[in-house]
């Protein structure tokens, strides 16, 4: 092929590992935050409503869950 060959391109053929493992690790780590403040903001809700923060079973301020055990505090 020469220099100025119209059908010459510049995208690669195959790929780019650094660049792709780099971009798997940040997306990664970025919706792992994400679901884990949903998580934490989901207990939260359900402990300010009286539920368990782990089964949403409606318990009150009283001391374990009657349901699954977990502490309510």
């Amino acid at each position: 092929m020469a220099a100025g060959d119209p059908y010459m391109t510049d995208f690669p053929l195959g790929p780019l590992w650094p660049g792709q493992l780099v971009n798997s690790a940040f997306y990664g780590v970025l919706m792992f935050g994400a679901m884990t403040a949903a998580r934490a903001l989901g207990r939260g809700r359900r402990r300010r409503k009286g539920l368990c923060p782990w089964c949403a079973y409606p318990v009150g301020n009283t001391g374990p869950c009657s349901e699954c055990g977990a502490p309510v505090a």
